[in-house]
């Protein structure tokens, strides 16, 4: 999956807080939305209350979960942009269809162009979260490489089948795209990832240690 458009998000500062905001947060969404649909033949459709309320659940989950940030910054905005995929999926803010012969046979060939085209709304919300995911680790000097699988047109199929039916299901797919260890049992809860089980271990351990061993 391409995130040549994590490019633009790079150039803005401290993404971390940034992407906090509600306004940027709709007018990047917008524009990213825009430029795929663009660049892939088709026309979109955004419902913008639609959109809010899928920020404002976010943020709440945000508000709730951030502490866990301490423990594994990177296994977290991850976490969060999987939990940011799941609101988009499930309040449906974007509606897409296809322009009818508006593209090229070379375009036609493109890997992305037939994921988009499969399922055009969970592509760009996907994408969107992808690459501001990316573009916030890049920043952070902890840059993300996409597994093959992330393009892969079966196990897409499997994640809108499964998305259709639980959207908390994206959280773990997401995790898939991105090489992170899905927990499909309990994808939205924070507490029960398996990175944040080894960061709560680890600190553990030491305290173990360092009591009195009795004879």
């Amino acid at each position: 999956m391409d995130l040549e458009i994590k490019r633009q998000i790079m150039e803005v500062p401290d993404l971390r807080h940034r992407v906090r905001q509600l306004r940027w947060f709709k007018t990047s969404f917008r524009q990213h939305a825009r430029l795929i649909a663009q660049h892939h033949g088709l026309t979109v459709t955004i419902d913008d209350t639609r959109l809010t309320e899928a920020f404002l659940n976010w943020a709440e989950r945000f508000a709730q979960d951030r502490g866990y940030a301490r423990l594994d910054g990177r296994d977290f905005a991850t976490f969060m942009a999987g939990l940011l995929l799941r609101e988009l999926l499930a309040t449906h803010p974007l509606s897409a269809q296809a322009i009818p012969g508006d593209a090229s046979p070379a375009l036609r060939n493109d890997v992305d162009w037939t994921l988009v085209h499969e399922w055009p709304e969970g592509f760009i919300v996907t994408n969107y979260c992808l690459c501001v995911l990316a573009a916030v680790l890049e920043q952070d000097g902890t840059p993300l490489t996409l597994p093959a699988l992330a393009s892969d047109l079966r196990t897409w199929w499997s994640y809108r089948e499964n998305v259709g039916r639980d959207p908390s299901r994206a959280i773990g797919f997401l995790d898939l795209f991105t090489g992170a260890e899905p927990n499909w049992y309990m994808p939205d809860s924070v507490a029960s990832r398996a990175a944040v089980k080894r960061a709560l271990a680890a600190k553990l351990v030491p305290l173990a240690e360092a009591q009195p061993q009795l004879p």
